[in-house]
């Protein structure tokens, strides 16, 4: 399964991601309602894989156990509960790209400054092997991705999540105008997208 959707998805670069992480609720059990994405007050607090890999871009979930009754997700800033089978998937984006600051063409290993951008993300983009380029995107958080696991009544429920981080990510550094991401490259992927990252590997 999971190597479909990554075919399916070939925008998204899976492989800088968390390691898997299974979660199990018995009877009652429940998650409160929470974002993914990480907001920290100031890059001081950021731990290893906020500064290597940057937050957390998007959450893949894959359903091994769905409960008897109850334990659906549910994602109420969109007014959706979503009640999936075993073996079914959720993908969703935890951030946005707002705006675009600056794009700067440097020969250099070490990337522009940044220290007139709050909270930005710089991403590396590799042109004929030798020429390197930075893109500077100020990311902020989707507060439609606001979530949470409703309560098991029967049964018991069990997920693996794979939370997937920033860095190197074609959707961030595809932005319109006014940030948004081309989202037509999840909902609708082309052939000609194929081969853009390192998703398929």
């Amino acid at each position: 399964m999971f190597s479909r959707v990554k075919a399916m998805l070939p925008s998204v670069n899976f492989g800088i991601s968390e390691p898997w992480e299974v979660l199990s609720y018995k009877p009652e059990g429940h998650y409160a309602l929470h974002y993914d994405y990480l907001n920290y007050s100031s890059p001081e607090e950021w731990d290893s894989w906020r500064r290597d890999y940057g937050d957390r871009f998007a959450t893949f979930l894959l359903m091994l156990q769905p409960a008897t009754k109850g334990g659906g997700t549910v994602f109420p800033s969109v007014g959706a509960t979503v009640m999936p089978s075993s073996g079914d998937a959720l993908f969703w984006t935890n951030m946005k790209a707002s705006e675009e600051i600056k794009v700067m063409a440097v020969f250099s290993k070490k990337p522009p400054p940044t220290e007139t951008c709050k909270n930005p993300t710089v991403i590396e983009i590799f042109r004929n092997g030798v020429f390197r380029e930075y893109l500077v995107i100020k990311i902020i958080q989707d507060l439609d991705s606001l979530h949470g696991g409703c309560a098991v009544w029967e049964g018991e429920k069990i997920a693996a999540v794979l939370w997937i981080r920033a860095n190197g990510q074609d959707l961030l550094r595809s932005t319109d105008q006014n940030g948004r991401m081309d989202i037509k490259k999840l909902i609708r992927p082309r052939v000609e997208y194929f081969g853009m990252t390192t998703a398929d590997n």
